[in-house]
């Protein structure tokens, strides 16, 4: 747990699958799609704040929110 952070009673998962990833990687290349996934992980982790995230792989990201 990060230093400071609360305890989590409960925890909600948001679970979030790219449609169609597979056509950024083979219309503009590998390295457009890892820049694509950085920049949305990027975005996710200033939206999820302080809530942990995980990239269980590929063109999915897992976000644990307190309930």
């Amino acid at each position: 747990m990060a230093e400071g952070a609360a305890p989590l009673d409960g925890v909600g998962v948001i679970y979030i699958d790219l449609d169609d990833f597979k056509r950024v990687n083979d219309s503009l290349g590998h390295s457009a799609g890892t820049e694509l996934l950085c920049r949305i992980a990027e975005r996710l982790l200033t939206v999820a704040g302080d809530r942990p995230g995980y990239p269980p792989g590929g063109d999915e990201f897992l976000l644990l929110v307190p309930t």
